[in-house]
């Protein structure tokens, strides 16, 4: 019976008090609230890529129709297959969903306007623009005003 307490004891000292559980949950629980934010800016910053990524594309496809038909202003976004430069109007990773504002002769310009949690949580930059010089800015989108600057979004 000596062995079998001797055995009780050292598996008792072997063991994790309740104690000292509840002080690592707390650990865990507190680094996971630190780490969310930064994982979730680093997400909002990737899909941000996206959606620039999609704009350029599209300028990019502007001006192959200009090269076609000497105007931009006839250009489409999924509206008529014959002057459509995009079939779809929403980013491949749907982030974003890209519209031609504005399009005349020589001129135009393109926005990329954040779609779901994307509207919601890039509250730096909103919506992303560009136009026909190649001219990148941002713009109000769903969360209303953008609080960073150009050069924090671009």
């Amino acid at each position: 019976t000596k062995q079998h307490e001797r055995n009780n004891i050292i598996n008792v000292n072997k063991a994790f008090s309740l104690i000292e559980l509840l002080i690592v949950l707390a650990i865990i629980g507190l680094l996971s609230t630190m780490a969310y934010p930064s994982f979730n800016h680093y997400v909002t910053r990737v899909h941000r890529e996206e959606g620039k990524a999609a704009l350029i594309d599209l300028a990019c496809r502007m001006e192959a129709y200009f090269m076609q038909n000497n105007t931009y202003k006839t250009a489409t976004i999924a509206f008529n297959k014959k002057t459509d430069v995009l079939s779809s109007p929403v980013t491949e990773g749907g982030w974003y969903v890209l519209s031609i504002l504005n399009a005349s002769e020589t001129t135009y310009a393109l926005k990329a306007t954040p779609t779901g949690s994307q509207g919601i949580n890039d509250t730096v930059c909103q919506s992303l623009t560009i136009n026909q010089v190649g001219k990148q800015s941002i713009s109000a989108g769903p969360n209303g005003k953008p609080l960073g600057s150009y050069e924090q979004c671009w």
